[in-house]
């Protein structure tokens, strides 16, 4: 089995997280960040039906959202 999350939340926790942030700093986000996985999935997993061409554009739609958010997460806007 892949740990596909555990591979994002690898990412996400070198890249955005301070080092030197208390271990109860990382395992907090560490819950929300597989919360907000688990919710993500779960509402877009209902939107989507076998075949339905709308699906594709649904997700990038999704995708184009987290990057905006992305970017101003970086402006210190978000």
């Amino acid at each position: 089995m892949k740990y596909r999350i555990q591979a994002l939340w690898n990412r996400y926790r070198t890249e955005v997280m301070p080092p030197d942030c208390p271990d109860v700093q990382v395992i907090e986000t560490r819950r929300a960040f597989y919360a907000g996985v688990e919710s993500a999935l779960n509402k877009l997993a209902s939107e989507m039906s076998e075949g339905d061409p709308n699906d594709e554009r649904m997700l990038m739609e999704v995708q184009q959202e987290l990057t905006e958010f992305v970017k101003k997460v970086k402006f210190g806007q978000a």
